[in-house]
């Protein structure tokens, strides 16, 4: 394959698991019994090429999801704010369910997939919302806004709520470069 080839595609296919090297094969084995019913999809049909790398982002996306002190609704809000900067729809579509049901309001979410300001109810989230949109324009956070979610979270806290929106805007960038697509065609982020 020819790199004009290789940059002309638009998808990249899930690998077989009869097409795995070895090494390939034990990290597979080891991410999907880590992921019960969720297999290798997304970024992991690539990350699965460089099993340590795929060992690691699964052992960090377990570690910040289960074992983490930041509360599920923000956990989640941090990744639907990643996934609308990147417009990334296969982290939309399958985390807006988890963080409704987590307890973000789906009107202030809707808000936030048509681009706009989203408005929520609480006050956590609308400065986690204020402080992750910042961080991802560039811009300085400031002594105020930084102590302001500092009060409300705590250090670990806030540090896995950083670390969550980075690791997603990784695997929104990682999917926006390979145009990996929500497999049921859904594209909720187009406005």
């Amino acid at each position: 394959m020819t790199f004009r080839d290789r940059i002309a595609r638009t998808q990249v296919a899930t690998p077989t698991v009869d097409a795995l090297t070895e090494d390939e094969r034990a990290a597979y084995d080891e991410i999907v019994r880590s992921r019960p019913g969720n297999g290798i999809v997304g970024p992991f049909t690539l990350w699965i090429r460089t099993p340590d790398l795929a060992r690691a982002a699964d052992r960090m996306a377990l570690e910040l999801g289960k074992n983490g002190v930041l509360e599920q609704r923000l956990y989640q809000l941090a990744t639907l704010v990643a996934a609308r900067h990147f417009n990334v729809h296969f982290v939309w579509v399958n985390h807006y369910p988890l963080a409704v049901r987590a307890g973000v309001d789906a009107k202030a979410l809707d808000a936030l997939c048509r681009n706009e300001t989203p408005a929520f109810d609480q006050p956590d989230e609308d400065a986690c919302y204020r402080l992750l949109r910042a961080l991802m324009r560039g811009e300085t956070i400031s002594a105020g806004q930084f102590a302001q979610v500092y009060d409300l979270l705590g250090e670990r806290a806030l540090t896995e709520l950083v670390t969550i929106a980075g690791f997603f805007s990784m695997t929104g960038m990682l999917m926006k470069c390979f145009d990996i697509q929500e497999p049921t065609g859904e594209r909720p982020l187009d406005v």
